[in-house]
């Protein structure tokens, strides 16, 4: 797909080697635009 598309190769993370660290709830009100990722993107539960 990557090579038919002509789009720059990618690093792919497997999902097992991804740690998450509790989130400073501080963080969530810097204000502005500015949103944490952790509130922004979404995924299926069931990957954990």
């Amino acid at each position: 797909y990557l090579k038919e598309q002509r789009l720059p190769p990618q690093t792919f993370i497997p999902i097992q080697s991804v740690r998450v660290k509790p989130v400073h709830e501080k963080l969530r009100t810097l204000g502005g635009s500015a949103r944490l990722i952790f509130d922004v993107v979404q995924y299926p539960l069931e990957r954990k």
